[in-house]
């Protein structure tokens, strides 16, 4: 029970019996445990009140305040003791609001309810703490603030006090963001917490405040606030978006400043002398750089708060990759068309010179099959002119036709196949007339088959023979 006495202050404690005791002619004896007896504003101090009955019968005690500035409990309300005995009564003491800090003296009548002559008054010292001058706080706060990156606070806390304080939460609050830490503090402990707060919505610039907070359960002891500057910023984001495929290398290159200032970019890109033939931009780079085989691609412009620029960079081989292969398909197809699968190479071996006049000469040809199938029904044809009779001595193949005429002969082989790689050697003699040797050109060879449904033609090398 609550117990509230608005009287004036009049009666002084007259002798101390442990650490304060009254006499009121030897009936009661008083003696005092302090329990807690520094407190701050809004706690309670704690005493424990040893009260001695040196009466020759029991009785029972009240109690009564005589400060206005304070609230004032018992436990119990009434305490009995018996003759000769001591009982213990527990005793609260709660400040008021308005009650500065500082050490105050609060008076209890202690009183008999069976002899109204029997009291006595005790004072309990009590120290009444501003929390303020208890413990020191101080906030690091970063220069340049940016709202869109997270805030790293640095607080720092200090016990001015000679006693352990625990139990305590330290708040920050703002219009953006609260964190809060529990914490205790030895005496005059000082520590260092930091707190990494992020803002929550739209911040423009200006000056914003931060409220700190520092709570005993939820008794709020010591409120300060502190100014938090945001300036102007830039926060540019990049992000490359790349995109690859078959001869194909693409990127897009997106910068938006979520800041409040301008900021200036600066992007370059490096290729290599192939790689910058086939590479296209948009836009195009405001500079371009060549060095050690390189070429740097230089974009540079402004952007503003809440801009987006894009940069989009191609290099793209295909086109180059199809031409590449339209052309090596297409001289594929006119080496096939046009190239001669066989080769006829004519050889004059030897010539013997007679007295009438008359050269002898051994003459070779020879027909390879260049390819790697066989090929079928070739037909080898050669000529000679200023002959002296019909060629003889034919070797292992004989011609299948052999003509003279006035100027010459004319000799023909059929060649039924050729396997791949393979080759035929045809020889025979003819005699010619010295008078013209050394002016004549014998004529070339010539072989024929048919490919692809059309005739191919295949001349051997020409032969000159000098008398």
């Amino acid at each position: 029970m609550v117990i509230t006495n608005k009287l004036l202050v009049g009666i002084f404690v007259f002798c101390i019996f442990l650490c304060s005791t009254v006499y009121a002619g030897n009936s009661i004896l008083v003696a005092e445990e302090e329990v807690k007896e520094v407190v701050f504003a809004g706690e309670t101090a704690v005493f424990k009140l040893s009260i001695s009955n040196s009466q020759n019968f029991d009785d029972s005690f009240r109690f009564s305040i005589l400060n206005i500035d304070w609230e004032f409990e018992t436990d119990p309300f009434v305490l009995s003791v018996d003759s000769e005995d001591i009982e213990v009564v527990e005793m609260r003491f709660s400040p008021s609001s308005k009650l500065g800090p500082g050490k105050h003296g609060v008076t209890v009548l202690i009183y008999s309810l069976s002899d109204e002559t029997v009291f006595t008054e005790h004072i309990f010292d009590i120290r009444v703490i501003d929390f303020y001058d208890v413990i020191s706080t101080t906030l690091e706060l970063p220069n340049d603030i940016n709202p869109q990156k997270q805030l790293v606070i640095k607080a720092i806390l200090e016990n001015n006090y000679d006693e352990h304080l625990e139990d305590l939460t330290f708040k920050l609050e703002s219009d953006f963001f609260q964190d809060e830490i529990n914490f205790s503090l030895a005496a005059y402990e000082t520590q260092v917490s930091e707190f990494s707060v992020d803002f929550e919505g739209d911040v423009e610039e200006g000056v914003y405040d931060i409220v700190l907070k520092i709570y005993n359960g939820e008794d709020l002891l010591l409120e300060n606030t502190v100014e938090m500057l945001v300036g102007y910023y830039p926060d540019v984001d990049e992000t490359r978006s790349p995109e690859s495929g078959f001869l194909l290398n693409r990127i897009l290159v997106t910068k938006t400043n979520h800041g409040t200032s301008t900021s200036h970019e600066l992007y370059t890109k490096r290729f290599s002398f192939f790689e910058r033939l086939f590479t296209s931009t948009d836009p195009q780079p405001d500079q371009l750089f060549s060095e050690g085989g390189y070429y740097t691609l230089q974009w540079e412009f402004d952007l503003s708060p809440g801009d987006t620029r894009q940069i989009f960079i191609e290099t793209n081989y295909r086109f180059f990759a199809i031409l590449v292969s339209v052309l090596l398909i297409l001289l594929y197809f006119f080496y096939n068309y046009f190239k001669r699968d066989v080769s006829l190479t004519k050889k004059v071996v030897t010539v013997k010179h007679s007295q009438e006049g008359i050269s002898t000469m051994n003459i070779l040809l020879v027909l390879k099959n260049k390819t790697n199938k066989t090929l079928k029904n070739l037909k080898v044809m050669d000529n000679l002119v200023n002959v002296a009779g019909e060629p003889t001595n034919f070797g292992t193949i004989s011609p299948s036709v052999v003509k003279r005429g006035h100027s010459g002969a004319r000799m023909m082989w059929n060649i039924e196949s050729l396997e791949k790689g393979a080759e035929v050697i045809i020889s025979y003699q003819a005699k010619c007339k010295v008078q013209v040797i050394g002016h004549l050109n014998i004529p070339t060879a010539v072989a024929k088959y048919i490919k692809n449904g059309r005739p191919i033609v295949v001349k051997s090398n020409k032969v000159k023979l000098f008398s």
